[in-house]
């Protein structure tokens, strides 16, 4: 858990921007630097991860969808264990009511999407049903975690990302904190063409460094995601305003079982409600 002000303010900092150097932590929050140092190395030991969020559409992925499984459930838990590490996979969760697994993903076309949803129904014979919801427009939450390995192969034409692109995002989604320095040195690459990569995919927002901590962690144990039926004319009306609302962190249009998704969380079931 967050100890104090300090720490909350360090993480609400590190949520917009999760490269802030260690000096200007100290000049935002008016602590020395040695006392913003030691706070950060303690929170990024256990509650928080500094990781890159990638742009889907900028690293080859037009498409995202939310798959909604249904599952044999005395074999949930081996269905998650596996799923969780598919590359297609970007958000996972357990979850009750009309499914049993909520999973987002992102593809590379239709094609994709289809090959995808025969993987798994081939590979994994506890999945019982797949409802697939795509995703349309996408106010907030646009970014996505990746798995180890799903941005390795070829990105399609036209995004203009170099292979040495694609291996600095998969190391800053493991550790979004690393400098061009310690980058330079892991890859045997120069560090003036690291920084060159890197100032690219932070100012085209191919990439975005930010902190993840689990909601219960900060003091937000009940999370909630919802689908929404809403009327098609009113649809964009209603993903801004809830895209506005401060417990929201998520909030999609769909093409599916639901007009409108969104996640949120909050300090009680009282509060939800």
């Amino acid at each position: 858990m967050l100890l104090d002000d300090i720490d909350t303010e360090i993480v609400r900092i590190l949520a917009r921007d999760g490269r802030t150097s260690e000096r200007r932590l100290a000049e935002l929050i008016h602590i020395s630097e040695g006392t913003a140092r030691l706070r950060l190395r303690r929170l990024l030991e256990s509650p928080v991860k500094v990781k890159a969020l990638v742009d889907p559409n900028k690293v080859g992925f037009p498409i995202s969808a939310i798959l909604g499984l249904r599952t044999n459930l005395v074999r949930l838990d081996e269905v998650v264990e596996k799923l969780v590490m598919h590359p297609r996979v970007n958000y996972l969760v357990q979850v009750t009511g009309m499914f049993d697994i909520l999973a987002l993903c992102m593809f590379r076309s239709t094609q994709d999407l289809f090959t995808v949803l025969q993987d798994i129904i081939e590979r994994f014979p506890a999945v019982k049903d797949i409802q697939t919801n795509i995703c349309l427009e996408t106010p907030l939450g646009h970014f996505a975690t990746t798995t180890p390995g799903s941005l390795s192969t070829q990105v399609a034409p036209g995004h203009g990302l170099a292979e040495i692109d694609l291996w600095l995002i998969e190391r800053l989604v493991e550790n979004g904190r690393l400098g061009p320095r310690q980058l330079a040195a892991a890859g045997s690459i120069s560090e003036v063409s690291v920084r060159r990569h890197l100032k690219r995919l932070l100012d085209d927002r191919v990439v975005t460094v930010r902190a993840v901590v689990s909601p219960e962690k900060i003091g937000f144990p009940a999370v909630i995601i919802c689908g929404l039926k809403v009327d098609l004319s009113k649809v964009r009306n209603v993903t801004a305003k809830l895209a506005s609302h401060d417990h929201i962190n998520f909030v999609t249009s769909f093409a599916g079982v639901f007009d409108v998704f969104f996640t949120g969380m909050f300090t009680s079931n009282r509060e939800i409600a």
